[in-house]
């Protein structure tokens, strides 16, 4: 066995090149195992459009008349119809007076669009009155 001094152990400590890093020269690829795939969309369930109402006394309010006054697969289809996060559903002269209680918004004659929001949660909906463009009126508000 032999020793070496400590000078002799900076000496060859000074005479040999740094080492590098491996990956330290190479730029790393970052590789997708998967492909990005567009998920299809999910559409919610009743009960999950239900909870979502239930935090805001209003609009828990305007949904549980909506369904009570209503054949249950009126609700239904609406569910199943939902677009971009809205509850699309059908107005007739007993949601128009249910909106009125509910939000404060009256319907005028001269009205043929309104949008607003709920005082409490700030739930926006909107209602078209007119079928000027050969679609009923309808009543959508914000999931």
């Amino acid at each position: 066995m032999r020793f070496m001094s400590r000078e002799q152990e900076t000496a060859v400590a000074a005479n040999t090149p740094p080492q590098s890093k491996p990956n330290e020269g190479k730029k790393s690829r970052q590789t997708k195992s998967k492909k990005s795939r567009k998920k299809p969309k999910k559409t919610p369930s009743e009960l999950n459009v239900i909870s979502r109402f239930a935090t805001c006394g209003r609009c828990s309010y305007l949904l549980t008349a909506y369904r009570l006054t209503r054949d249950p697969a009126d609700f239904t289809t609406a569910v199943h119809k939902i677009k971009s996060n809205w509850l699309t559903l059908t107005l007739d002269t007993k949601l128009c007076k249910l909106v009125n209680h509910t939000y404060g918004v009256r319907f005028d004659i001269e009205m043929f669009r309104v949008e607003s929001c709920c005082p409490e949660c700030r739930r926006a909906f909107v209602c078209k009155l007119d079928d000027s463009d050969n679609t009923p009126p309808y009543f959508r508000i914000k999931i």
